[in-house]
């Protein structure tokens, strides 16, 4: 963590249990804090696994894969991947193309992914 980012008015903790603080904090709590950010279900992340072809099953090698638009509005990026602040966007859904969505889950696709499409 940078000075400046601690110093910034708009620094914010990511937990109540990782303080905003130097040094890097490296506690149980960091792991447990971005494990949190996963699915819960050892299935799903199971087809994270083996569809992004990760090196183990640990909560950061999974999110390098996935983390770059985690819940609670978080982007875990590589300093190879560089911030790009896109503008939100959506589209909207015709009935059947939610419903083969929703029924990947039932063929092994987590979360959606069908193969045709980028993760989210």
């Amino acid at each position: 963590m940078e000075n400046s980012w601690l110093n910034n008015d708009k620094a914010c903790p990511l937990s109540l249990s990782l303080k905003l603080q130097l040094p890097v904090i490296t506690s149980d709590a960091v792991t447990n804090h971005f494990d949190n950010l996963l699915p819960d279900n050892i299935a799903i992340r199971n087809r994270v696994i083996a569809r992004y072809q990760t090196n183990s099953n640990q909560p950061f090698d999974l999110l390098k894969e996935i983390g770059k638009d985690s819940v609670g509005s978080i982007a875990l990026l590589t300093p190879e991947q560089p911030y790009v602040n896109h503008e939100l966007s959506y589209e909207y859904l015709s009935e059947e193309r939610l419903e083969k969505i929703l029924a990947a889950h039932n063929y092994d696709i987590p979360l959606g992914m069908i193969k045709e499409e980028n993760f989210r």
